[in-house]
């Protein structure tokens, strides 16, 4: 059963052990923030009490002309959480950034699955951001990928 201390010697274990991230900072006693190329920052939470980890990293802002299809496009990707592992959107705010977020379970999490989950995330916003940059037309699922 993993325990803040193994999820701790995890995350020191994480930036060594992947290239791409290019700082993991610890901010409090159970959070940390892991760093990515192209200003991508995944928080990740500790909650003892559901015994998970919450990942959440921010997408964007959608334009004022694209706010209802966007909107529409990540409400819809909530409601096939089958589909998409369990992830999810947040909006941090009238005029906030929308923010992927997803739950980790930490009772046999190993360095490699963590390892996997955070780089299906950031690949995912990567999608997501460039989905709300128009880089890609449209607001069809498929284009903005599912499963985490």
């Amino acid at each position: 059963m993993a325990s803040l201390e193994h999820v701790q010697a995890m995350m020191e274990e994480l930036g060594p052990s992947m290239p791409e991230i290019e700082a993991v900072a610890q901010e409090g006693d159970a959070a940390w923030a892991v760093a990515f190329p192209d200003d991508y920052i995944v928080i990740l939470e500790l909650d003892p009490t559901e015994r998970k980890l919450v990942l959440a990293v921010d997408v964007g802002r959608p334009s004022e002309e694209t706010k209802l299809a966007v909107y529409e496009t990540a409400l819809s990707y909530g409601y096939l959480w089958r589909e998409t592992g369990g992830a999810r959107f947040a909006l941090g705010g009238p005029d906030g950034e929308l923010t992927l977020h997803f739950d980790l379970e930490i009772a046999e999490l190993t360095l490699a699955d963590l390892q996997l989950v955070l780089q299906n995330l950031v690949e995912k916003a990567r999608i997501w951001r460039g989905f709300l940059e128009g880089g890609r037309e449209g607001s069809r699922l498929e284009e903005v990928g599912l499963r985490i």
